[in-house]
């Protein structure tokens, strides 16, 4: 046997372990039975009978001979070097199989959920818990040649667990979380052993027992050639790809695996070879792979596509050498090459219909397997458990990969069915037997353990009437209203349900239950869309509702499957477990724990892991084994469009729930080994980036799935619309495709998602342009609004915050709608966050299934005052959920909102079961504080118990009605006029405006007006302007908006069960604007209130209200010129070298260096010479005196100015009129004699000199202790200057500054550091009359900084270059328009500064810290490379950009 042969399988433990770990049990092999057994149980190795499920040991022990106890687990190898004593842990790594280097690796640590743990003085060196990526590294006295380097650690007494990873420096390559028991007493305790891969997702990790690198547990050394990876890619028949800096010699393969080296490094065992030579991608290449343009490219000669096809089906190399002349090689991926080989013709894989087919009597089932060596039907009865009754070959199509089997309808109608495969598994190196059910089922037994032959089109398979219900139309995407529900919660614990119906599809055929009455009363008010949470197949399910413990269920069957439970010998058996909750104590842990046991056993999950995509899932149906979760599906979806609600089905294309040869919910990669996931390029490992196994839709095999199964759904469940998860993870074209395909027969379908930046290797759009929401621009697809979503969530109108993104969002988040930010500038949607093109593109919502309710959210830390009452809390929540009503764009609610619905503060109630996901629909009760939540977040237990303890958190079920009755009275409004669902950018931008805007906007109300008024089409006949007014204070508002007249408050509220808004009112009064009379409309609304206000339209269309009306009161000056004007002249050739810096206050600044005696002429001028043109008034006064302020005129006379002596000069320009502006030129440095830091520092001398440095700057480093200091600024005779403390006191902070004053004694400065070191102090004199001292450490960041925005996704690749000390600079491409960005560190916490607000060009803006404050903003009217220079000298760093030369 070869040296790497007998090196262990990399995955071979985490295999195993996923085997014990998977969430339904696994078939494979060829058996007659398959067995359903119950939670406590698990079929025999044989499948012929049930037995009990094994004893679960500790680390470091397995069960005795009986399975009766645990004992200590054998282990034959040899000791490892170095045992931990009583307070230590030891982890061992080892690389002594790759390179047998350890430099680069390093320890994460921390404790979570384990008492004590890690000591804080962990290692000599190092302290616990880690700050990511940093960590300590070996620390053990040596390398154990079988075990490898090892960590010693300490721990603290009494500890339980302590938490690990290890990886990198870099922290890009890391384990997986593992918990270390540190309380055991094996012999191995306190022990890990971690065998490294190039991958270390993968690695093979033991705790509390060794483990080796071979077979028999001896020293392994590197193989002569180093086989990393799976870093090549065959991308066609012809070439390949490979992330080497070498060469790259061959390619060999073996078609049932083997593959290995010998001692010199000379690859065995292959059945074919072909030589490689270096090329160069074409452009059609790199448009398909253009994560991969830059890597090396190989030419792949000699082949035939018979050959490369072969190849394809076991395991493929290549090899090479590196820069250093080392013995390479890797695996190759082959996804590209199989699209390549079956996808590129007009009448193959992609074109074909797989699944089961009905035809002329018969059925031909076809399935994908271009890689398989053979593959076969095996056909079961309906029996349970079933039996199988045939297995017979199937046929390849080589052309197609395809493999199929035709028989009579008779011999295989709603027979149940599985493929057995022949598959290389390349964790294992060998061709393994393995079965799977048909990733194109659209029938199944419960499990999903068995495909079904079923044809839809049967009469028995469809509710009556099927077909005959027409669709409630949707006439166009903004009519939209959409309500978030979940089938089981919908109705599992509503007693006007039939029992029968509890939970399931047939729950929404009962018409009179009170869940529907519910719905329909909605519906009445203008609701449109019910959107169910995924219904298709369900992973995390059991089917079999025997085998099932819910909360209905009673003691005693929970305890008879998991006797350990905390009811167990305490609580009756004979009592229900919902009995027992509710007996609870809310402040306490046991609901919390009661429920952490059940959520294993039972029916509950949101059900985002799909096993059989096209199949309903059946834990939802009366019986999950055939055709009745098909039957009542339909039913469900018949019955909702009977009611008039449009039907979303929620699905899930961007992960499995399995992959891999193990787990029995592995379709797709049973079949197609490795195809259908997004591979790590360089590893090879599938990327779980979403959470699970990432699918590829950009292989054009998956992405043929995606639109086969959304058609397939639409087409035969008369599902009407789509909400995609994780949509971001989809190819744009992919989901625009599908829609078109969708529209071929439901023309007004609809599609929305998850379009968030999410990371991977198609982060960036590296491999595909993703459906973001950026991208998704002018598509039509909707995605889910976060910009309007946070600032609601966390009521920033409630707390007098920054509320433009609300008031974007209410213009439907498009990014050229145009309003007035917080700073009184006119600016565009983008550069707030807005980025859609059409209304119907945004999806506002405050809050779905994901996250905190909104009624969670408000009880949250620092959200309201304490002692605010339960009424004023319910108001806060009808106010917020009417800015998303009321908003353009498609409302979206999550189904209980409009009853306060509480989840009792948890944060992620995916799997918490039906206690913590209760809705009750009689409005008695909203699931207020019914046990501490699962998943707290960022809330503390202590104050979520105060919270619970506090009744004003606690609404009466008056509240609850009395939210449900404003909620419906919101919807009639909306949906009462066609003003609130504006179809276009154009139109929305043409009529909605926003009057209460600006520096001196009022704080806690948004005023938005609608016009449908003369100049416009006449939208809505009953109405010429509708007036919004949102008051999130605490007390009556009143709000004036010019020209407004002729409102009074909506019909709708002037009946309103809610009294409080009954009181708003509206009134005018007439103002003199210039000796003309304005009328103003003077809007009151209570506290906490939303107001509708309306102009009746009369007999015809009258006049409405602009909604450019109101014009905020100026903050900053706005820059007068609409073209950067430069210091153009014999100084610099008349060149643009040198651009004025606008200051914000109208006046322009430049600096030049000039020579004492020359005269230069010169103008202020922009580069056109057209746009700004100012110099003297006449030839005759072109003369400029020193100090001396010139008027400017448009004019072709020259300004002309000679220094006296030569030095740098400031030109300072003001334009506060911008046709008549003022030249002055004062010289830079404005002292004439030298200056000093005098003070407690150097005995108040002539020691520290402060330098002039330019620009008016003067600077000096000083070293100080951590102690305090006076001290001033001064010249040696203490006169000229003397500056010291003012006005703004005399402390200057480090990291901060102070405007001081030079006076004739003024007061001492001082400072104060908390450590010694080295500070720099900076006296900024471009202000002469208010000099400034900022004081700033030495090494200001100490870490690396990067403008992230929403040019680049928020991510690190803008990093900024320290070009002087303290001075970062980054030039970045960018195209026309607006963005959102903040300079920041990796970590999002060293480093974080925005200008909370825009920033404009050649203007420098203080960047302050930026937590809690807004994004900088930017916008730029033409594509321009700039230049964005941080200058962290200062207090507050400057940030200046410029267009890059």
């Amino acid at each position: 046997m070869s040296q790497s042969r007998r090196l262990l399988g990399l995955s071979t433990l985490t295999v195993v372990l996923l085997a014990l770990a998977g969430c339904k049990t696994d078939v494979s092999g060829d058996q007659g039975d398959l067995l359903t057994c119950s939670n406590n149980q698990i079929p025999n190795e044989a499948g012929t009978m049930c037995v009990d499920r094994p004893l679960t040991c500790p680390d470091g022990q397995v069960p005795d001979a009986d399975g009766a106890m645990c004992i200590d687990a054998p282990f034959a190898g040899p000791d490892p070097v170095y045992f931990p004593a009583a307070d230590e842990a030891v982890i061992y790594f080892n690389r002594q199989h790759i390179d047998q280097t350890y430099g680069d690796w390093v320890l994460h640590l921390w404790n979570a959920g384990c008492t004590g743990g890690w000591a804080p003085q962990v290692t000599a060196t190092d302290t616990a818990p880690t700050n990511w990526p940093d960590g300590p590294s070996v620390n053990g006295s040596g390398v154990d040649p079988i075990y490898g380097a090892y960590w010693v650690l300490n721990i603290q007494s009494a500890s339980t667990c302590g938490n690990w990873i290890v990886h990198n420096n870099a922290g890009d390559n890391q384990t997986s979380d593992y918990v270390l028991a540190l309380d055991g007493a094996t012999k191995f305790a306190r022990m890990a052993f971690v065998i490294a891969a190039d991958d270390m997702g993968s690695a093979r990790v033991s705790q509390g027992l060794p483990i080796c690198i071979n077979d028999v547990c001896e020293a392994a050394e590197p193989p002569a050639r180093a086989m990393r990876n799976a870093a090549a890619h065959w991308i066609d028949s012809a070439t390949l790809v490979w992330n080497t800096n070498g060469t790259g010699d061959a390619l060999f393969a073996a078609d049932m695996g083997g593959l290995d080296q010998d001692a010199d490094g000379n690859i065995i065992n292959s059945t074919l070879t072909a030589v490689l030579t270096p090329t160069v991608l074409t452009a059609e290449q790199i448009a398909r792979v253009p994560h991969l343009a830059n890597w090396a490219a190989f030419a792949v000669s000699g082949l035939t596509d018979a050959q490369i096809k072969s190849a394809t089906k076991g395991q493929i190399w290549v090899t090479g050498t590196d820069a250093a002349g080392n013995l390479v090689g890797t695996e190759v991926q082959a996804a590209r090459l199989l699209d390549a080989l079956y996808t590129q013709g007009d009448n193959d894989a992609d074109e074909a219909e797989l699944g089961a087919v009905y035809a002329d009597g018969n059925i031909t089932v076809s399935v994908w397997a271009p890689t398989a060596h053979k593959v076969r039907l095996k056909v079961f009865n309906d029996a349970s458990p079933k039996r199988l009754l045939d297995t017979v070959d199937m046929t390849l199509d080589a052309a197609t990969g395809i493999w199929s089997y035709s028989d009579t309808e008779a011999r295989l109608d709603r027979r149940f069915y599985r493929f057995a495969a022949s598959v290389y598994d390349r964790e294992n190196d060998v061709v393994a037997n393995v079965e799977s059910t048909d990733p194109y089922s659209v029938g199944s037994a419960e499990r999903a353990h068995y495909s079904q032959f079923v044809n839809l089109d049967d009469a028995d398979t469809q509710p009556a009437g099927w077909n005959s219900v027409a669709v409630p139309a949707l006439v166009k995407p903004e009519d939209a209203v959409i309500y978030e529900g979940h089938v089981r919660d919908f109705s599992i614990l509503d007693m006007s349900t039939s029992a029968a119906n509890r939970s399931k599809y047939l729950a929404f055929t009962e018409s009179g239950s009170v869940p529907m009455q519910h719905l329909a009363e909605l519906q009445a008010s203008g609701l449109t869309h019910f959107h169910t949470l995924p219904t298709a197949d369900i992973g995390t399910i059991d089917e079999v509702e025997a085998a099932r413990v819910e909360v209905t269920d009673t003691v005693a069957k929970l305890c008879s499957v998991a006797p350990t439970a905390p009811v167990c010998g305490v609580e009756s058996d004979s009592a229900t477990l919902l009995s027992v909750l509710q007996s609870y104590e809310p402040t306490s842990n046991d609901a919390k724990n009661l429920v952490e046991e059940l959520r294993g056993y039972d029916g509950f999950n949101w059900g985002y892991d799909p096993v059989l995509f096209n199949v309903p899932e059946g834990s939802y149906a009366s019986d999950a084994d055939g055709i009745a979760r098909i039957k009542e599906l339909r039913a469900m979806n018949q019955a909702l469009n009977a009611m008039g609600l449009r039907t979303v089905m929620d699905v899930v294309y961007n992960h499995t729930s399995g992959a891999g040869l193990v787990y029995a919910s592995s379709t797709f990669d049973k079949l197609v080994p490795g195809y259908y996931y997004r591979r790590d390029p360089v590893s090879g490992a599938i990327e779980t980036v979403s959470c699970c196994n990432d699918t590829a839709p950009e292989n054009a095999m998956f992405g043929k799935f995606v639109k086969d199964s959304v058609v397939h759904w639409a087409k035969h469940y008369g599902y009407n619309d789509f909400r995609f998860d994780l949509m971001t993870f989809l190819p744009k074209a992919l989901v625009v495709d599908t829609l078109a395909a969708v529209r071929e027969f439901n023309p007004d379908t609809y599609f929305y998602g998850e379009g968030w930046n999410m990371g991977g290797s198609s982060a960036d759009d590296a491999i595909f342009e993703r459906a973001e929401q950026f991208n998704m621009a002018g598509t039509g697809v909707g995605t889910f609004n976060d910009r309007m979503r946070d600032p609601m969530r966390f009521l920033a109108l409630i707390k007098g915050e920054n509320v433009d993104r609300i008031r974007i969002g209410l213009a439907g988040n498009l990014k050229a709608y145009q309003l007035y930010n917080a700073a009184s500038e006119k600016v565009t949607a983008d550069t707030l966050g807005a980025y859609t093109d059409d209304p119907q593109e945004s999806v506002n919502y405050v809050s779905k299934h994901d996250n905190e309710t909104l009624w969670d959210m408000i009880q949250k830390e620092g959200a309201v005052a304490v002692d605010m009452s339960a009424a004023d809390r319910t108001r806060i929540q009808n106010l917020t959920l009417s800015m998303n009503m009321l908003s353009q764009g498609v409302p979206f609610f999550h189904m209980g909102s409009d009853l306060l619905r509480s989840k009792s503060m948890d944060r992620n109630t995916y799997d918490a079961g039906d206690w913590y996901n209760a809705v009750d629909f009689t409005q008695n009760n909203n699931n207020w504080a019914v046990g501490m939540p699962l998943d707290r977040g960022d809330s503390s237990e202590t104050w979520i118990q105060s919270q619970f303890n506090n009744i004003n958190t606690k609404p009466l079920p008056s509240d609850i009605q009395l939210a449900s009755d404003v909620f419906n009275e919101f919807l009639r409004i909306a949906q009462g006029s066609p003003l609130f669902s504006l179809a276009t950018a154009s139109e929305v931008s043409a009529r909605v405006g926003f009057h209460n805007t600006g520096s001196q906007q009022i704080k806690g109300v948004i005023a938005m007006s609608l016009d449908d008024g003369t100049g416009l089409e006449d939208l809505d006949a009953t109405a010429d302007a509708v007036m919004v007014v949102f008051n999130g204070n605490a007390s009556a508002t009143s709000i004036a908006v010019r020209t407004a007249n002729g409102f009074s408050l909506h019909p709708v509220q002037a009946a309103s069960a809610d009294a409080i808004v009954r009181d708003a009112s509206v009134s005018e009064e007439v103002r003199d604007e210039d000796g003309t009379n304005v009328t103003y409309g003077i809007f009151t609304v209570p506290a906490y209130t939303t107001a509708v206000f309306v102009k009746q339209q009369g007999a015809s269309q009258g006049v409405g209200l602009a909604a450019d009306a109101t014009v905020p009161a100026a903050g900053a000056i706005e820059n007068p010129f609409t073209a950067t004007p430069y210091l153009r002249g014999d100084m610099n050739g008349w060149s643009t070298d040198d651009p004025f810096i606008y200051n914000g206050d109208g006046s322009f600044t430049v600096f030049a260096t000039l020579t004492g005696g020359s005269s230069y002429n010169f103008k202020f001028a922009s580069s056109d010479w057209s746009t700004v043109n100012f110099g003297a008034i006449s030839d005759a006064e072109r003369a400029v005196s020193l100090g001396v302020e010139e008027a400017m005129a448009n004019s072709n006379d020259n300004f002309s100015f000679t220094p006296a002596v030569s030095g740098e000069y400031r030109f300072t320009v003001v334009a506060t009129n911008p046709s008549a502006p003022t030249l002055t030129i004062t010289k830079a440095d404005v002292y004439d004699n030298a200056i000093f830091l005098k003070g407690d520092m150097n005995g108040w001398g002539d020691v520290d000199e402060m330098v002039y440095v330019g620009k008016g700057l003067y600077r000096v480093n000083l070293a100080l202790a951590a102690q305090s200091y006076g001290f001033k600024i001064a010249d040696s005779s203490w006169s000229a200057p003397n500056i010291g403390a003012g006005d703004a006191g005399s402390v200057v902070a480090v990291a901060g500054s102070l405007v001081i004053e030079a006076t004739s004694n003024p007061g001492n400065l001082s400072v104060t550091p908390a450590a010694a070191g080295t500070y720099i102090f900076t006296l900024d004199t471009r202000d002469a009359a208010k000099p400034t001292l900022h004081l700033i450490p030495e090494a200001r960041f100490g870490v690396g900084v990067f403008v992230r925005g929403s040019m680049n996704g928020w991510s690190e690749d803008d990093a900024m270059s320290e070009i002087a000390p303290n001075v970062y600079q980054v030039d970045i491409a960018l195209a026309a328009g607006g963005y959102e960005w903040k300079v920041a560190s990796a970590d999002w916490n060293t480093v974080d500064r925005t200008a909370n607000g825009s920033v404009k060009l050649y203007q420098p803006t203080p960047f302050i810290p930026g937590g809690g404050q807004s994004n900088s903003t930017l916008q730029i009217g033409a594509d321009a490379t700039l230049r964005f220079t941080l200058d962290a000298n200062f207090g507050d760093p400057l940030m200046t950009i410029t267009v890059a030369p």
